[in-house]
């Protein structure tokens, strides 16, 4: 893959978020920052049944922009990672709802990192 310019403001996000990250207490907390925080889940996790409910509930698109954010790669290898064509996820609003299996995919993918 090759390495995408980013932003200014994106910057400041990849920061807050990797900040986030590294002040978390638990990996359910750094997941949960890595997808957005609050614009992911408004409350904090408090165990990975929280993120089951979300990946069922189908969680919204804005996360896993801000997943991409992190690991610094284009939408278009996100959608390859998330078996979702890239023309279906550019389609959607940042907060439309996405399936369960792109949702369930998005939490395994933020909890590697």
């Amino acid at each position: 893959m090759k390495e995408v310019s980013i932003p200014p403001s994106t910057e400041k996000l990849q920061e807050q978020a990797l900040l986030a990250v590294r002040m978390a207490k638990s990996d359910n907390l750094s997941t949960w920052a890595i997808l957005g925080g609050t614009t992911f889940m408004i409350k904090e996790p408090v165990s990975a049944l929280d993120f089951l409910a979300a990946s069922i509930r189908g969680i919204p698109k804005q996360a896993v922009e801000h997943l991409a954010t992190i690991m610094r790669i284009p939408m278009k290898d996100m959608a390859a990672l998330l078996n979702i064509s890239y023309k279906t996820l550019a389609r959607k609003r940042k907060t439309d709802i996405l399936n369960t299996v792109v949702s369930s995919l998005s939490i395994e993918i933020s909890n590697t990192i």
